[in-house]
């Protein structure tokens, strides 16, 4: 996930603000994003693919991906995308 942000997102993020395209409110778009993408991309509640176990894994990784952190108990996602360089 590192990797992920160090060498994808702080270059778009980068070059979106170079460009004067990076709206204020990016950082809560993405979450939305990482929240519908799992549904979008594949029917997570398809019972002939997937366990009930999984279902449930899945669904609390995308309810925690768009999710606000507490101000006490920050996520993994809240800290990367708080500390990326503007």
């Amino acid at each position: 996930m590192q990797s992920k942000f160090q060498q994808v997102l702080q270059p778009l993020i980068t070059e979106l603000q170079a460009r004067s395209q990076l709206p204020a409110t990016w950082r809560q778009e993405l979450k939305l994003a990482l929240f519908c993408c799992p549904f979008l991309t594949m029917n997570i509640g398809d019972s002939l693919r997937f366990p009930p176990e999984i279902t449930l894994l899945g669904l609390a990784l995308a309810v925690e991906m768009g999710s606000t952190s507490l101000e006490d108990q920050s996520s993994l996602l809240d800290q990367f995308l708080y500390c990326l360089r503007m």
